[in-house]
């Protein structure tokens, strides 16, 4: 079956914006860690203009605005085959050989 209708469109995924973040991190024994971070993804606003020839709304423009991204990541970490010493822990200064 055929309608005699489409839609050609081109595709830029280029985005572009800014991003700002916090995040602390604790190492709570020898080998691991916990952090949490939070960043903020500003995205700029993006418009999307139907061909002048289509059947379906045609000339139209669309806006995608307010495209910002809030994120919170939690984690754990595992350093592994640890050979440093850490200056804040002081048991691994007792156990470990520091490197100056």
């Amino acid at each position: 079956m055929t309608t005699g209708a489409s839609i050609t469109a081109l595709s830029n995924n280029t985005n572009s914006g800014w991003l700002v973040g916090v995040g602390v991190e604790w190492a709570f024994a020898a080998n691991w860690s916990a952090k949490v971070e939070y960043n903020y993804l500003g995205l700029d606003d993006r418009t999307f203009a139907v061909p002048a020839g289509s059947r379906f709304l045609p000339s139209d423009t669309f806006t995608q605005s307010n495209r910002n991204i809030q994120m919170v990541k939690v984690g754990i970490n595992y350093l592994f085959n640890r050979s440093y010493c850490i200056p804040a822990d002081p048991a691994c200064l007792l156990n470990c050989r520091c490197r100056e």
